[in-house]
Formats: C-alpha cells, structure tokens, sequence
C-alpha cells in the first residue's frame, strides 16, 4: 500500500497533512536563484528582506526598469 491510501477521507487527510507537516524542512540542495524585478510595489522590500533569509533561495540581485523606483534602505546594501 502506498502512501496515500485509495479512499481518503476528511480525518484521514487531516492525520496524513499534520504527520507530514510535522517532519523538519530541509534546505534544497541547490538553493534556487531568485532576482526581484521592479521594486516599485508596496511589498517589494519586504520580499526581497525575506528571500535574503530563506535558505531556500539564493538571492542575486534586483532589476529596477523605472530608475525613479525605490533602492534606498538597509533592504537594498549590497545588492547588485
């Protein structure tokens, strides 16, 4: 028998979902490169503070079309 069984119901999914979720989060292997484009947008610092510390991903830098967009901050020190 697999791993998800045939006939899945609501209390089984919800065991099967919390047994799987309770297991730890490795990091990927090779960290997916991301690059940010356009940082005009309300939520792009705070997008580009959290790719910065996820492990997951590898951020590469930002791409800013409009140079009136914003790039001043501590979000933005180092990034190419």
């Amino acid at each position: 028998m697999g791993l998800v069984p045939s006939t899945l119901h609501r209390r089984g999914f919800c065991s099967l979902a919390g047994a799987l979720l309770s297991r730890p989060i490795r990091a990927a292997v090779n960290p997916v490169r991301v690059a940010v484009l356009g940082t005009g947008h309300a939520h792009g610092p705070s997008k580009i503070r959290t790719l910065r510390t996820m492990p997951e991903f590898d951020f590469v830098g930002i791409c800013r079309p409009d140079a009136d967009e914003p790039n001043d901050g501590e979000v933005f020190k180092g990034v190419r």
